[in-house]
This record gives structure tokens, C-alpha cells and sequence, in this order.
């Protein structure tokens, strides 16, 4: 999803994709692949990639799966992401099928099923003497096929060249949430930007023949706060996350990593809490430029001695120590987006309706 993209430049205090070097350490269901992603290609195109793979049934990644197969055989060079992906969208090329793992069950499904002329009309004991593994093994290779552990896939038509027609910039989008909706037993779907007007809003409960808003069921699909995808479920009416996402809207930039640190500082895993934190800002600060003890503990340092003398400093002492007692001192986390603190200093988790802040909460790029 486009907003984990950006927030994984966030976390790595990136500017563009072009800076992020990759490593793919597991592929669910498609085990075939990593061999084939060796951190090559911009990190763009590996989502698209696997944003396609994620919308393919069973079947479908089994061509995929003969797909690739065939390509090899052919020894048309290398295995690029480009054409991953156009491999990826090519799945209707091919013919399946999944009860032939071999030969022998080849054979036998060509000339079941009217394949083989000499076959036709005979009957049931001369069937059964042909030489099935022999007219699978003829077949095969005359199509070029190959056998995946869903069966046999053959291609029978040239392949999509989709990749050049795809958007792989990474930018901003227009919405807060993306839900997909849906009502009880019906399975007309519908994506749905979030915040909207309530006349938008009721004109998707039109298209989804829903009685009312609260027919829908809602599932987010991508946040502007991607920690919160699995948080905003589908016990939530659309009302009330529309409501979020106006709120979400109003943070610029350094309040939305203040946000995200929050989340993940408090291991905020329920709406509830996270509705909470959104207006209990001002009790936090971020320094975004402390990822690390030693750079805590510089920070500190900086303030109390200038930035000359921490330099000289800074070969004669522990630092990681430093850093850890500074944030032990100060009930502080350090998370992804920076160094988290409150402004009372008392524990993250502790209730915001407990201690009013101090001082205004601060976010230091």
C-alpha cells in the first residue's frame, strides 16, 4: 500500500525510493521466487510486484509458477522485475491443467478429453493399453509445458507487456483511510476514500443496495497511519471513521510522525486509544533526529556543554550508556520515527487525563 511505502522512508529518514536497498527474506506461497529477487530494481517495482501477487486465486499462481517455468527453459535472459510483473499480469495466457502432475496423467486428460485423435471411440480395454506416459511426455514437449504443484500450465498465447504502462511513482495520496465496503451477504464490493461528505458517503450505500450506513461493513485497506490499518476494523461504522480521518487530515507532516511515534511507543493496538492519543499531543515530544542511545545521549549533551565540546567528549565515554539512563531517567522510548518523551516525563502509557502537560509538546526535526 502507498502510505507503508512512505512511512518505511520515514523510518529511514529518506527523501525518495531511489536510497532504499532491499533484501526479500520470505515469500508466502511463492517460494519459487526469491532466487529471482536479488535486491535489483526499485523498491517500486517489487510492490507492484507483489501488489499484483496478492490479487491472485490459487490457480492463478500456478500459471504464474508455469509462467516463470517457461521463461527459464526459453533462456531469454535474465529475470528481471519488469518482466516479473508482466509475467504477474499474463496469467489468462495459459491453459491449467490441475489434475496432471506428471506424463502418465497428462496422457490420459489429452486423450480423455479428445486431444489425441487415435484415441477416440475406442473402446475401454484398448484405452486403457495406451501408452499414456508416452503421449503426455509427446505433448509436453511439443507445448512446451511444464508441471507446477498444481498441475500442468502451458501457455498458449503471447504475454501482457504491462509494466510499461504502470504509475510506479511513489506519491501522496488524496485520502486519509481507503476502505473497502461491503454489506452482509451481498458481494458487490466498493472502495471508498476517506474523509468524504455525508451526501458521497450515502451514495455508496445506494451502489451497495445497503438500507442504511450502518449495513456497511467496512475494512481498511491503507491509512495515512499504516499501524492502524488492522486497528480500524470492521466494528467501526463509517461515520465514526470518517470523523477520524478529518482529524488525521489536520496533521502536517512533523505532527503525523509525532502520531506514528505515539502509536508505536504505547503499542496502541485499539481505536479507542488511538482516537485518545490523536488529541493528546501536546503532551508528547519527538525529537526526530534521536533514533539511537548515542544519539540521545549527544542530544543531551549539545544543549549542556555546545556542540564542539560533545565531539571531544564523545571518545572518552560510554554513550549507548548514556543515552540508556537518559531515556530510563525520563520515561522516554525511542521508536522508528525518533526519541519519545512526555512532557511531565512520567511513563508513556500512563493516562493522559492523569498529568496535564507541562509545556507545550514539541516536535524537533
Amino acid at each position: 500500500m502507498p502510505y507503508e511505502l512512505l512511512d518505511a522512508l520515514d523510518k529511514l529518514k529518506l527523501s525518495t525510493m531511489d536510497e532504499i536497498q532491499w533484501e526479500v527474506t520470505d515469500c508466502p506461497g511463492n517460494g519459487f521466487l526469491p532466487p529471482f529477487l536479488d535486491g535489483s530494481g526499485d523498491i517500486c517495482e517489487l510492490n507492484a510486484l507483489a501488489q499484483r501477487l496478492s490479487e491472485l486465486d490459487d490457480s492463478e499462481h500456478a500459471v504464474f509458477e508455469g509462467l516463470l517455468k517457461i521463461d527459464i527453459a526459453k533462456k531469454a535472459g535474465p529475470v528481471t522485475l519488469p518482466h516479473l510483473i508482466d509475467l504477474a499480469y499474463s496469467t489468462d495466457c495459459c491453459h491449467l491443467v490441475s489434475e496432471a502432475h506428471n506424463d502418465a496423467q497428462l496422457g490420459r486428460f489429452y486423450a480423455e478429453n479428445g486431444f489425441i485423435a487415435i484415441a477416440e471411440d475406442l473402446p475401454e480395454k484398448v484405452f486403457e493399453l495406451l501408452d499414456f506416459d508416452r503421449i503426455g511426455r509427446e505433448m509436453r514437449q511439443s507445448e512446451g509445458g511444464v508441471y507446477t504443484q498444481c498441475g500442468y500450465v502451458t501457455q498458449h498465447s503471447d504475454l501482457k507487456h504491462v509494466y510499461e504502462k504502470l504509475n510506479l511513482k511513489l506519491e501522496r495520496q488524496d485520502y486519509q483511510i481507503l476502505l473497502q465496503l461491503s454489506t452482509v451477504g451481498c458481494k458487490n464490493l466498493a472502495f471508498l476514500t476517506l474523509p468524504i461528505s455525508y451526501q458521497e458517503m450515502e451514495k455508496v450505500q445506494m451502489e451497495l443496495h445497503a438500507n442504511t450506513l450502518d449495513d456497511l461493513v467496512c475494512n481498511c485497506v491503507d491509512c495515512r497511519v499504516p499501524q492502524l490499518t488492522e486497528v480500524l476494523d470492521s466494528n467501526l461504522d463509517i461515520t465514526e471513521l470518517n470523523s477520524f480521518a478529518t482529524r488525521l487530515a489536520e496533521l502536517d507532516d512533523l505532527s503525523l510522525l509525532k502520531y506514528k511515534a505515539l502509536i508505536f511507543g504505547t503499542e496502541t493496538d485499539n481505536y479507542e486509544k488511538a482516537s485518545m492519543l490523536l488529541e493528546s499531543m501536546d503532551s508528547f515530544m519527538l525529537d526526530t533526529q534521536s533514533r539511537t542511545p548515542e544519539s540521545v545521549a549527544c542530544s543531551e549533551l549539545s544543549v549542556l556543554l555546545g556542540t564542539e565540546d560533545v565531539e571531544l567528549l564523545a571518545q572518552h565515554m560510554d554513550l549507548h550508556g548514556y543515552g540508556q539512563a537518559l531515556m530510563k531517567r525520563d520515561n522516554a522510548a525511542l521508536t522508528p520515527y525518533g526519541h519519545l518523551v512526555r512532557c511531565d516525563y512520567q511513563p508513556l502509557t500512563q493516562s493522559i487525563e492523569q498529568s496535564p502537560p507541562q509545556m507545550g509538546g514539541m516536535t524537533l526535526g
